[in-house]
């Protein structure tokens, strides 16, 4: 029951940041640059909740997914190799081109993944949109490198689950409906 726990904490916070999302956008919109900061604020730090209840459990560590596809490498530059291709392939997925059409497809939301890989990834593009809000140009951030230095970064993500899961359960409540529980 502790997999379904988590997997169902991870959905209601999910579902609560889309509609954080939503809001941001709207404040995008309308041309509130102190809306567009907190809502985009408020949706880093879901995020990054969501990156803690996930480093609870070992199967949704990135760690133990890397520490797995590490056993397939022969040599050192082998065992690397095989980190890069499993970060390709839970994340942006496609070829090693800017402008492939197929990105995104195996969305994994692991710890790990989604503090290193998403969150640096919705930064970029609520600084793009507060900077346009600013008087900046519009632009598009390149998300590309911002994917492809991940995905290379050679970072080392633990296995070991960190943290209660009941505790961050917990904090998911309150996040989503400004309630203490305790």
């Amino acid at each position: 029951y502790m997999i379904d726990l988590q997997d169902i904490a991870r959905q209601v916070l999910a579902n609560h940041a889309r509609s954080v999302y939503s809001l941001a956008v709207k404040a995008y919109r309308e041309g509130d640059k102190a809306g567009l900061s907190a809502l985009s604020s408020r949706f880093l730090e879901l995020l990054r909740l969501q990156d803690a209840l996930m480093a609870t459990r070992e199967e949704t560590r990135l760690g133990c997914w890397l520490k797995k596809a590490r056993r397939y490498g022969g040599s050192p530059r082998d065992k690397a190799l095989c980190e890069t291709n499993l970060k390709t392939l839970i994340t942006c997925w496609g070829p090693d081109e800017p402008d492939t059409p197929l990105r995104d497809y195996a969305n994994r939301e692991w710890a790990g993944v989604l503090e290193g890989y998403c969150l640096p990834r919705w930064e970029a593009f609520f600084r793009s949109l507060e900077a346009e809000l600013e008087g900046a140009a519009p632009s598009v951030p390149d998300y590309f490198a911002i994917e492809q230095a991940w995905i290379h970064n050679g970072k080392r993500y633990s296995p070991r689950p960190e943290g209660d899961l009941l505790d961050k359960v917990d904090e998911v409540i309150e996040a989503v409906s400004g309630k203490n529980f305790d």
